[in-house]
């Protein structure tokens, strides 16, 4: 399971658009919260709701991060100039 675990963080990881890697990590906090809060709302029904409560405040959080990121790919990213990769020279040794 361990290595389960990290083989899925490595992939994880790897991925480069780190605004999927910040939505992928809300969601798996969104979910993590609400299994925890079920649990827990077995043992003290208050302590629960609260972690309900902050779950859905994340998935808030997540659902506006997610519409100001598809705005800002729709209107502002068309307009911003393009950054150009620059050329370096290798120099060679004399």
């Amino acid at each position: 399971m361990f290595l389960l675990f990290k083989q899925f963080l490595t992939e994880w990881n790897s991925n480069k658009n780190q605004r999927t890697k910040l939505q992928q990590a809300y969601f798996l906090i969104i979910i993590s919260l609400a299994v925890v809060a079920g649990f827990l709302s077995l043992l003290n029904s208050d302590f629960g709701r609260v972690l309900m409560i902050i779950a859905a405040f994340t998935a808030v959080v997540y659902i506006f991060n997610g519409i100001v990121w598809a705005l800002l790919d729709a209107f502002i990213a068309p307009i911003l100039p393009k950054h150009e990769a620059k050329k370096t020279t290798k120099r060679s040794k004399k």
